[in-house]
Order: C-alpha cells, then sequence, then structure tokens
C-alpha cells in the first residue's frame, strides 16, 4: 500500500510549519497515521548536513556548494525518511521541498533551473502528491519573523529580497499538483483550507 505525500513550502514567516503541525494533529485525530518532517533535515544524516549548511561560515557559501549540500540531504532523506514512511501506507507531510531548491539556490543564488531538476531527477524517487505554497504580503511576514527572532542565516528581514522569494514562490504554485495558499488569514482559516484540500485528494 502506498501512501501520500503533502509538501508546505513558501517564504519564510508564511505559517507553513504552524500550518504542517496542525493539518498533521487533525490527520491523526481522524485515524491516519502520519509522518511530519522537513528540509534540509529529516534524517540523521539529512540534519547533520543541514547543521553544516546553516552554519555561519565567515567566508561564505557559494550557491553551487549549498545547493549540493542541499540535495545531499534530500537524497538522505527521501531513502531514510520519505519512502519507507510511503511504503507503510503512511502520509508524510514535509516542511521545504524541491520548490524551495529553485527559489534561494536558483532565483537568489542564479543557478539555473536545469541543473536543478536534473539533480532532483537523480535523488527525488517520488514527488509528492501536492505541493501547498503559503502566501503572503512581505509586510506580514516580516512582522512575524520579528516576533518570532531570526532562527538561522536565511532568515534576514530584507523587504526587497522577501519580496523577491515570494514572487519566485507565487511562480512555483502555477505548476501542475501545487496550491497557492493564502496565509495571511488567521491560522484557524488557513489550516481549515489546506485539511480540506488533502481530504479531498485522500478520497
Amino acid at each position: 500500500m502506498s501512501g501520500y505525500f503533502f509538501v508546505f513550502d513558501g517564504m519564510d514567516g508564511a505559517g507553513k510549519s504552524t500550518a504542517l503541525n496542525g493539518v498533521a494533529a487533525s490527520l491523526r485525530r481522524m485515524g491516519h497515521s502520519v509522518v511530519t518532517t522537513r528540509e534540509p533535515g529529516g534524517s540523521p544524516l539529512a540534519e547533520q548536513i543541514r547543521e553544516c549548511m546553516l552554519g555561519d561560515w565567515s567566508d561564505g557559501v557559494p550557491p553551487q556548494t549549498e545547493l549540493l549540500l542541499v540535495f545531499a540531504a534530500r537524497a538522505a532523506h527521501m531513502q531514510h525518511t520519505v519512502l519507507p514512511a510511503l511504503a507503510r501506507g503512511e502520509i508524510v507531510l514535509c516542511d521545504r521541498f524541491i520548490d524551495s531548491s529553485h527559489v534561494y539556490q536558483g532565483v537568489l543564488g542564479g543557478i539555473t533551473a536545469s541543473w536543478i531538476d536534473q539533480l532532483g531527477t537523480q535523488t527525488i524517487a517520488r514527488l509528492p502528491e501536492a505541493s501547498f505554497i503559503f502566501d503572503l504580503p512581505v509586510e506580514q511576514a516580516s512582522q512575524r519573523l520579528q516576533q518570532r527572532g531570526i532562527e538561522n542565516r536565511f532568515d534576514r528581514i530584507d523587504l526587497e529580497r522577501m519580496q523577491t522569494i515570494r514572487d519566485a514562490f507565487a511562480q512555483r504554485a502555477q505548476a501542475p499538483s501545487h496550491h497557492l495558499i493564502d496565509a495571511s488569514r488567521e491560522q484557524s482559516a488557513v489550516h481549515a483550507d489546506v485539511l480540506e484540500r488533502i481530504e479531498g485528494l485522500l478520497a
């Protein structure tokens, strides 16, 4: 029995992680077996790569190095966490996936989409049933980031940069099996929206 794979993605401060945890709790109450995970990370090796990647290196991290670290972690994550859970018939909810690679290493880092897709072909053995892209105005996302505090070097509060990220994710949301989620609403409304979409795909 094959499970279901859903991705929660979008700009920092959009509330995707909060929504993921809320949706996971609802699905479990409905009797589903759910695995929550994240990228980069999600398996012991991938988490070690994450720590390396998010470090504040004095000489910087070239986009090419960053991309290869992301995909090294993704390959481990797929093999050790995602695929085994799907083989058990579980629902996998993942915080970030390849859309983030296209935005952060692609649009911001200047790496071509074709190279990212080639790496994806080699490392992603199962595409998600759906990817939910959480979207909201950058001013609102900035306020949320200020309230929670900066967690890593990717959380820089720069409105121009954040707008570039928002626009890039909105472009990614036009792809098949992608859903653009209005994350400016109350958490309960966002949660209910995503849960309804997932229930429709499980039916």
